[in-house]
């Protein structure tokens, strides 16, 4: 189906500062493979994904997709068979309600209206996202965005999706179902999904995984045979699943568990059926862990007072993104920020560096009132985009 033959890429080909993303690439994927595509930043993950769907041009080699080669005459068939979901779903969304972007695609193919509506229809649920529909993409949360784009994709029903990192700013019942939709796609339609990801713990029951480094394809094999080859993967600066690492532990204290382990349920399987003489184990899984040190108490770098923020406020449209948040962060302190969509993450992120001011409430840094009228506001936004807090 995709014939990627010598491929390569420079950004600024002209110039003697070219950056060369791709190098001599040659890949084949067949129709209805599950491919994950995985790399380092830099590697020229992304930039194989956009000549894919034709949105940029090789430097050199060939691609034919469906038996249409790639050329500046044919690159608007391949944009109608190759659908790409960007890394950030601003730079696709372009209407101003959900239901209107995710209907664009279709109209620019051409496609009847009553046929628009059941395709926009079907996409809205297939990411659960039909009470969506009428609602403003400025009002929406970066996860609900995300499934908006993909939505949007969807909708051209293409026979190439491409997931450029889809799943890093939506939670993680909501990945699940994105990868579960990727195989109905597949098995159900038939259509090639290649997914682009650093979750290794995503792609363990894929077809085929790619690895690429320094723009060429590194190994290309089965999910066993890649994380077999953990050093070679540590090596490109990647890693393998968790439960990959635990059981390669547990081998090398002389457990018998699959080689290597990918998934849970394997693990388990393997420790169920172990007989009493494989639990007579007497080095420790683990070194010892320090205990833990109080560290001195000091007065926070961050603090927020009863936070509240609605976007929309006074209007038919208002949401709520902020209720009442408090909290302090200290200096030098690493701190971890979980929730579901519309948790409130990224407003309570934009409110701490002075993107948005609350309506309600007050955020301290280093003690001072960030929104008073004497604050320097550009010198605290310097401060803590580079700051370790």
């Amino acid at each position: 189906m995709i014939a990627i033959k010598n491929i390569s890429f420079a950004y600024n080909a002209d110039r003697d500062d070219a950056i060369h993303a791709l190098r001599g690439v040659d890949l084949q994927i067949g129709k209805g493979e599950l491919v994950a595509l995985l790399g380092h930043n830099g590697s020229g993950k992304s930039t194989l994904a956009k000549i894919i769907a034709a949105v940029h041009m090789p430097t050199q080699g060939t691609l034919t997709v469906n038996d249409t080669l790639l050329n500046d005459d044919t690159a608007y068939e391949i944009r109608r068979q190759v659908g790409l979901v960007f890394q950030r779903p601003d730079d696709q969304l372009i209407a101003n309600r959900v239901i209107d972007d995710v209907a664009f695609g279709p109209e620019n193919l051409g496609i009847p209206r009553a046929e628009i509506e059941l395709r926009v229809q079907r996409a809205l649920q297939s990411l659960g996202i039909e009470s969506l529909a009428y609602a403003q993409i400025s009002s929406l949360s970066g996860g609900e965005r995300q499934r908006v784009a993909i939505a949007g994709v969807l909708a051209m029903q293409p026979s190439c999706l491409i997931l450029d990192e889809p799943t890093t700013m939506i939670a993680p019942p909501l990945a699940r179902n994105l990868l579960k939709l990727a195989h109905q796609l597949r098995d159900e339609h038939g259509v090639s999904i290649i997914h682009i990801t650093h979750f290794m713990h995503e792609v363990v029951d894929f077809d085929r995984i790619i690895v690429m480094e320094a723009g060429k394809v590194l190994m290309d094999g089965t999910p066993t045979e890649i994380f077999h080859r953990a050093d070679e993967l540590r090596h490109a600066g990647l890693d393998v699943p968790l439960v990959t690492r635990v059981g390669a532990r547990l081998h090398h204290l002389g457990i018998a568990v699959p080689q290597p382990t990918l998934t849970p349920q394997q693990l388990c399987t393997a420790l169920t059926h172990m007989s009493r003489t494989d639990t007579n184990v007497t080095r420790p899984l683990t070194d010892a862990i320090p205990p833990n040190e109080n560290p001195p108490i000091t007065a926070p770098l961050i603090a927020l007072n009863d936070i509240h923020f609605t976007y929309m406020k006074d209007t038919p449209m208002q949401t709520v993104g902020l209720r009442g948040a408090s909290g302090h962060i200290a200096r030098g302190e690493i701190v971890a920020l979980l929730g579901g969509t519309q948790a409130g993450k990224s407003t309570l992120i934009e409110c701490i560096n002075g993107l948005r001011k609350p309506h309600n409430g007050t955020v301290h840094y280093d003690g001072k009132d960030i929104f008073a009228k004497d604050y320097d506001i550009d010198r605290k936004s310097t401060r803590l985009n580079s700051s370790h807090a």
